[in-house]
């Protein structure tokens, strides 16, 4: 089965509420990257890790399924 199919079949609800909680960060980090509400060059790196680290997280619960 590939990523696409397990990101599609049927989630437990543990994973599915992480996989929700780490989008909404992740996202939240990523809007306020874009905006550009901070300038500070320490705050866009904590962002961007941010961003990237809660994608990850996400995309590892996605994967996660139901056997």
């Amino acid at each position: 089965m590939n990523i696409i199919e397990r990101i599609k079949s049927k989630t437990p609800k543990a994973d599915k509420k992480k996989g929700q909680l780490a989008t909404t960060i992740g996202t939240v980090c990523a809007a306020v990257l874009a905006t550009g509400l901070v300038v500070n060059p320490i705050g866009i790196i904590a962002l961007v890790i941010g961003a990237t680290a809660f994608g990850a997280k996400a995309i590892f619960h996605a994967q996660k399924t139901d056997k």
